[in-house]
């Protein structure tokens, strides 16, 4: 890795949104090996492949013997860029690739609130109508696909799954894990990565989303009821309830009307149809070859 000739990148953190990534990527661009990028995300194999090689190389400095790029493009493993893996993988076949993951359901919420409250760009005005119109948020959550399709593309000891618990809390061990990966010497001065969260935040597109990178942890990290009203939060309790105890988040108390019950009845069937639907489609294309329909 880190061959002049090689466009790279050499570290992926290819997803997924939502999940610790943008801290991984602190953490890990702050190591004097590790070559950041002029932007975190620079979707390169997924949404601005037509800019082309020379763009890409630009965003980095001249290739030199021992020094790794690091791409941190969450669009990787969006469902709408199923091209963006195997791009990846044709052009960088011995790269390092970190997929941290979340509790689907958080993970899925934050992505959506973060549509429809910073970037406003989601119309949907509630969670189940987000889910039912925009097939990115629970497709981003569909970790079986995407960690197949990552073992497929690439050797199974170039792939570390990170739990996004584990990146918030123990970044010591997962930035020696990734360094003693791709041969790099550990430094403990990358956990000081506050130091430089300002130039982080300004290689994004855009840096007031990344303004808490120099602000410690908070207690409250997992707390994902905190922008959420009562009524929100009893629907997705009655959804995912027994999920969420499983994962150690206490009940809300919060109780729900009969309107949040049917709504959360809605919203299951409506999350129970799309993926009926996708594992119905093989078999539909299936038999639409074997037997076309007549001319009319």
């Amino acid at each position: 890795m880190g061959s002049p000739s090689s466009l790279g990148p050499d570290i992926v953190i290819a997803g997924a949104a939502r999940s610790g990534t943008s801290y991984l990527a602190a953490v890990l661009g702050a190591h004097p090996d590790i070559d950041p990028g002029a932007v975190k995300e620079p979707n390169y194999f997924s949404r601005e492949r037509e800019r082309g090689p020379r763009w890409y190389d630009d965003l980095y400095e001249p290739r030199r013997d021992g020094l790794l790029r690091l791409d941190g493009s969450m669009s990787y493993t969006f469902p709408h860029f199923p091209e963006a893996i195997p791009r990846l993988a044709a052009e960088t076949p011995k790269a390092y690739v970190i997929y941290s993951v979340r509790d689907p359901l958080v993970r899925t919420l934050s992505h959506y609130q973060l549509h429809r409250d910073y970037f406003g760009i989601e119309a949907a005005q509630t969670f189940g109508e987000g889910l039912a119109s925009n097939p990115v948020y629970i497709g981003t959550s569909e970790y079986d696909h995407w960690l197949s399709l990552l073992y497929e593309f690439f050797p199974a000891d170039r792939v570390l799954l990170v739990p996004f618990d584990v990146v918030t809390q123990e970044a010591l061990a997962v930035a020696a894990r990734v360094c003693d990966a791709v041969g790099l010497a550990f430094d403990p001065g990358m956990l000081d990565h506050r130091a430089r969260s300002a130039e982080v935040a300004r290689t994004t597109s855009h840096p007031d989303y990344h303004r808490h990178l120099g602000e410690p942890l908070r207690d409250d990290v997992r707390d994902w009821r905190r922008d959420l009203t009562p009524s929100q939060q009893a629907r997705v309790e009655l959804v995912a309830g027994p999920l969420l105890a499983e994962l150690g988040y206490p009940p809300s108390g919060a109780r729900p009307s009969p309107g949040d019950r049917a709504a959360a009845a809605g919203q299951w069937l409506r999350w129970q149809l799309r993926r009926t639907n996708k594992v119905l489609a093989p078999v539909r294309s299936s038999l639409a070859a074997r037997w076309p329909a007549r001319p009319s």
